[in-house]
């Protein structure tokens, strides 16, 4: 309860700033010299606490389904421990290596392993460019000035986002390559010249608004405010742990060990007839 009101107050706090920073004729100080935006320290944790109501994700066809609520806060924490990334959450966990992220899901005890991949959304991290997801917009362009929260001076970055889930995402995909196969039938009736199939889907057209706060010391973000009307708050917290190596459970080193095997066999050259 008392997280919750604290994250209610630091919304609020965020929302004046915003306000202030939109006030016309309101000059903008000079982006201060140093990164946009850090990477964590080589020993650290961090927790990310995604509030509000998320995007409109489209109903699959003939979906009688009522509206869902609100839904819960969802929270993933990271442990840093120089190149390995430990990320938890209710879906599972998963340990980021250097070019593999090996995912354990709840009842299954064999774990998946998968190249790294991620970072083009706003929930998945590709920790070889950077240790949070959807902030890769912010530059000298989008900078909007300096303001007080949580009691810290913060640089300003304002932009848009892709406020999807993947799977949303890819439900807003798949309805556009129906409604190309749709046209090209409607096109070919009657003996008419099918189009030309088209399954691109532009993702632009669903961006919206993003604001988020790096603080000026550490350069790391506090907070991000995204989606229509600023309905999603996104709160990141810190700790400082200590530099001691983290150690592979036996089923990431085997899963790591029969990968790099098989990549080998798969790159040497085949054998002599």
């Amino acid at each position: 309860m008392k997280k919750t009101m604290l994250l209610i107050a630091a919304f609020l706090v965020a929302a004046i700033a915003s306000a202030q920073l939109a006030t016309p004729g309101a000059s903008i100080p000079p982006l201060p010299p140093g990164p946009l935006l850090n990477r964590t320290p080589e020993y650290c944790r961090w927790t990310v606490v995604t509030e509000g109501q998320t995007a409109n994700a489209p109903k699959p066809q003939k979906s009688t389904a009522a509206p869902k609520s609100t839904p819960p806060p969802k929270k993933v924490t990271y442990t840093k421990s120089g190149s390995i990334i430990v990320e938890e959450s209710p879906s599972g966990q998963v340990w980021h290596l250097s070019n593999f992220q090996v995912t354990f899901y709840p009842g299954r005890p064999v774990p998946l392993i998968s190249p790294e991949s991620g970072g083009d959304d706003l929930y998945t991290v590709d920790f070889s460019r950077a240790d949070f997801a959807g902030l890769n917009w912010i530059s000298p362009e989008t900078y909007k000035g300096i303001a007080s929260l949580q009691g810290r001076q913060c640089l300003v970055f304002q932009g848009k986002v892709t406020p999807w889930t993947p799977l949303e995402m890819y439900q807003l995909e798949s309805q556009a390559s129906d409604a190309a196969i749709r046209a090209n039938f409607e096109a070919s009736k009657g003996g008419g010249r099918p189009t030309e199939l088209n399954f691109h889907f532009d993702r632009s057209t669903v961006m919206e608004p993003a604001i988020v706060y790096i603080d000026l010391q550490s350069r790391l973000p506090i907070m991000l405010l995204f989606g229509k009307d600023n309905s999603q708050t996104r709160t990141y917290f810190y700790e400082s742990i200590a530099p001691v190596p983290l150690t592979l459970p036996p089923a990431v080193a085997q899963a790591v060990a029969q990968e790099q095997q098989r990549e080998s066999d798969l790159s040497r050259p085949p054998a002599p007839p």
